[in-house]
């Protein structure tokens, strides 16, 4: 989910606002006054990013039950910033 999140976010800054970014959390950060998204959003965004690069290095069943507990949150705020995209 969060290739393709932020690789859209990417395109959008790239195609629509000439900003380049070349990795999520760059995306994110400058995607934030732009989309008028809070902190907050941001915030959730980043940690997104630090658990799929958590996740893909650490294999246990704790860790894979934690980020389930997150991924409606991280749904949430990835839905809000695509319809705003989309507007």
């Amino acid at each position: 989910m969060l290739a393709i999140f932020w690789k859209t976010i990417k395109v959008y800054l790239k195609e629509e606002e000439k900003i380049r970014c070349d990795s999520p959390k760059s995306c994110f950060k400058e995607i934030k006054n732009i989309l008028n998204l809070t902190e907050k959003d941001i915030e959730t965004c980043l940690k997104m990013a630090d658990d799929r690069n958590f996740s893909v290095h650490t294999y246990s069943g704790k860790m894979a039950n934690a980020l389930y507990k997150k991924l409606k949150g991280y749904w949430t705020v990835a839905d809000k910033i695509i319809n705003r995209i989309k507007k």
